[in-house]
């Protein structure tokens, strides 16, 4: 229900279902088949302090790129891929209002860039709208570079990509939990992911 509520926020539904209810519901369907069909990606929920503020998730894109989704071309994007355990795709929203433009997008990109680092994944890649200027912003920030286009058919969004990743900076108060390990009632440290960072 929260990641539901997130997504119909017209904030979010603009840049992650800009198809309409199609796309919505492909995302709920990922999310609730992420011990299936969609194994190789990881969905995560964001804490700041003790909220839950929004997600996260990384895929291999070796496996990615065999994906046949509508409104993707995963192919043209990760076809180049050569093995697994090389190039991750990544992607967050945060879902609380009072906590955009606080800098916590950046937060995620380097919890997110840690746990693909202790994967020994050596790649990063990002595809946001290519209106999102926001989000932009924040992964060129991070280090990430425009893809070239003579490497890169798919016109439509802007591929970023990161290479050479490593960790960046730390922060004691943002965790990240794989969805099943989400604590419920009060607060604890059980199922941290990337754990404990002081900023």
């Amino acid at each position: 229900p929260l990641f539901d509520r997130w997504l119909s926020k017209d904030y979010i539904y603009k840049w992650l279902c800009p198809d309409g209810e199609g796309q919505r519901d492909a995302w709920l369907d990922e999310v609730n088949n992420r011990n299936g069909k969609y194994d190789f990606i990881r969905h995560f929920i964001v804490y700041y302090k003790d909220k839950r503020i929004g997600y996260c998730l990384f895929a291999d894109c070796f496996f990615l790129k065999d994906l046949e989704e509508e409104g993707h071309d995963f192919e043209s994007l990760y076809g180049d891929i050569p093995e697994k355990n090389h190039t991750y795709e990544i992607g967050y929203l945060i879902g609380e209002e009072e906590y955009l433009n606080r800098g916590i997008g950046k937060m995620i990109i380097w919890k997110l860039e840690e746990k693909i680092i202790e994967l020994g994944g050596r790649e990063i890649a990002a595809d946001p709208s290519e209106e999102n200027a926001a989000s932009i912003k924040v992964l060129l920030s991070n280090g990430f570079k425009k893809k070239s286009e003579k490497n890169c058919a798919y016109p439509v969004n802007v591929l970023l990509i990161k290479s050479g990743v490593k960790k960046g900076c730390r922060n004691e108060n943002l965790f990240i939990y794989l969805f099943q390990d989400i604590p419920y009632g009060s607060f604890n440290a059980r199922g941290i992911i990337f754990g404990i960072c002081i900023l």
